[in-house]
């Protein structure tokens, strides 16, 4: 409660674990992310871009465990055929 802190620092630290997104929600971003990515690359992007964006999204998978995206195998397959 941000009725109960004393300093400014407290109370900005309560408001930002109030509104900071549940881990849920950082799944389902991540897997829709992911997801956009498999299509390769949209109109007009550039290739270091993309792969830039894949990479980032494969480490935030690992990060929160994501193992239908971080299994080895399977990362390295949907890599390749999001290339092709």
């Amino acid at each position: 409660m941000v009725e109960n802190c004393i300093s400014l620092y407290e109370k900005l630290k309560v408001l930002k674990a109030d509104v900071a997104p549940t881990d849920y929600a950082c799944v389902l971003e991540v897997k829709k992310k992911y997801a956009a990515l498999q299509e390769g690359l949209t109109r007009n992007q550039k290739v270091l871009d993309w792969l830039t964006d894949w990479e980032f999204t494969v480490q935030q998978a690992k990060q929160l465990k994501i193992t239908a995206i971080t299994a080895d195998i399977d990362a390295t397959r949907t890599f390749l055929d999001a290339i092709e």
